[in-house]
């Protein structure tokens, strides 16, 4: 099969609407099934035997999760349709992960931060910028508001991807004026806990850099409820590096609903795991491994995605040093 079958999650469905689809799957022709689900699909061969196999009794548990509690169900056409869409998004997987000294730049949101302020605002940000960046201060707090409050942080911070870096203290304020910056509160206090902790990586070098979605070109593939192809981006990536070994983390600090997070923990292993071992890519003379961490203080998680939360910053740089610490 050309399909791996740990593709394709379990689906929840009412008792009655599978035993009829079941019924279905298994009673009628290929040329039926094709014209009522397949039509012009590529492979569509294939993806029928693979829908019977589906249906077959002794995959039951592997597909299939029957919901007692439902009262009524979606009927057996629904059904189908769910299992059909299920296959036509994982059939030939598509992405593959590349590392190599030669990629284009992917991280580039940084190139185009907008400032919409008056004129002695923007200068004002301008030469805080060039103070920091020239390392003539670690920091500058300033006022972009016609109050005197502090509502902008530019900080060196000397592992980041690029300096300096902009933080949005008074969220309100800043928003819709400067484009970019770092600004959920999640996210900022992230950043105040990774400072207190950034000489205990045990490794030859580490940075990290902040994500902004649709415009840095990195990004988790993954299938939302609706069962459709979304892109998940961590708001945070890490490099590390120790002697020939290479590991590249995302870092998300967002209090993500739930079951969403599962999907995009999906989406993450379906790249980056084999059999839930993490893959090994390899670049130049280097080993490469991907890890994901989602970073909530308060979350709690099914048992099977536990090993991706984590809690508080110690508990990162224990998971990165382990990492290299233990057989690669």
């Amino acid at each position: 099969m050309l399909l791996p079958w740990q593709y394709i999650k379990q689906l929840s469905v009412y008792e009655r609407d599978y035993l009829d689809a079941k019924s279905v799957a298994e009673n009628t022709s290929d040329e039926m099934l094709y014209f009522m689900f397949f039509y012009k699909s590529k492979y569509a061969r294939v993806k029928i035997q693979l829908l019977r196999e589906i249906f077959n009794e002794n995959n039951k548990s592997k597909f299939f999760v029957i919901d007692h509690s439902r009262k009524t169900g979606i009927g057996w056409y629904y059904t189908i349709q769910r299992v059909v869409k299920a296959i036509e998004n994982n059939y030939g997987y598509k992405y593959t992960a590349l590392f190599s000294v030669d990629d284009e730049e992917h991280i580039n949101h940084y190139k185009r931060i907008l400032i919409r302020l008056p004129e002695d605002k923007v200068q004002h940000v301008k030469e805080a910028v060039d103070e920091v960046y020239g390392g003539r201060k670690g920091r500058e707090f300033l006022s972009v508001s016609e109050s005197s409050g502090i509502d902008l942080l530019i900080e060196f911070f000397e592992e980041h991807y690029y300096v300096p870096v902009l933080e949005a203290l008074n969220r309100e304020v800043v928003r819709n004026k400067i484009a970019d910056l770092i600004k959920e509160p999640s996210e900022i206090d992230f950043l105040n806990e990774l400072r207190s902790a950034s000489n205990k990586f045990d490794v030859d070098w580490w940075l990290f850099s902040k994500l902004v979605e649709r415009k840095d070109n990195i990004y988790i593939p993954y299938l939302d409820k609706d069962d459709q192809e979304a892109r998940f981006y961590p708001d945070f990536i890490f490099w590390f590096k120790k002697g020939n070994r290479y590991l590249v983390v995302f870092v998300d600090p967002k209090g993500t609903e739930h079951v969403d997070a599962e999907r995009k923990i999906d989406g993450f292993e379906k790249l980056f795991t084999d059999a839930g071992i993490p893959k090994k890519f390899y670049a130049e003379n280097y080993e490469v491994k991907v890890r994901l961490f989602l970073y909530n203080k308060q979350h709690e998680s099914s048992k099977k995605y536990a090993n991706y939360w984590i809690r508080i910053i110690d508990e990162l740089v224990k998971r990165i040093n382990s990492e290299f610490n233990n057989e690669w």
